[in-house]
């Protein structure tokens, strides 16, 4: 659920699923015996509750692993819109010590493939002018 439900389009067929979160464990630890859900799980305790000790940081690696092929896309691109879109994704993964997956996902999900069906329907439409 920590990687599917914050992704967007996916958490409209998880909504009535009732599984908790990682961050929901974490909370009933530090907090027992208080419904409180104020704190998010960092992006390494969260790798613990997931792997166990030894792997805790295999969560974390992933997402600087991630980031850094984005980068790498970034370079690439030309076009500003797929390099404005990338820049804000690469920024945003600079917090993944004081994040979690969940805040990542939501966000990657919501920058990236959003602005990607933008950019399609832009490369579409001009392409459909210049044939046309």
């Amino acid at each position: 659920m920590d990687f599917f439900r914050p992704m967007l389009g996916v958490n409209f067929l998880l909504k009535d699923v009732e599984v908790p979160y990682s961050n929901m464990y974490f909370n009933d630890r530090i907090w027992t015996h208080v419904d409180r859900r104020s704190q998010i799980l960092p992006m390494v305790g969260q790798g613990y509750i997931h792997f166990g000790m030894v792997l805790a940081p295999l969560l974390t690696l992933v997402f600087v692993y991630t980031a850094y092929k984005l980068e790498s896309l970034y370079h690439e691109h030309r076009a500003w819109e797929v390099r404005f879109v990338l820049l804000l994704v690469i920024i945003r993964s600079g917090f993944v010590m004081g994040q979690n997956s969940m805040n990542l996902i939501n966000d990657m999900s919501m920058n990236l493939i959003l602005f990607a069906l933008v950019y399609g329907v832009k490369v579409l439409v001009h392409s459909r002018v210049r044939v046309g």
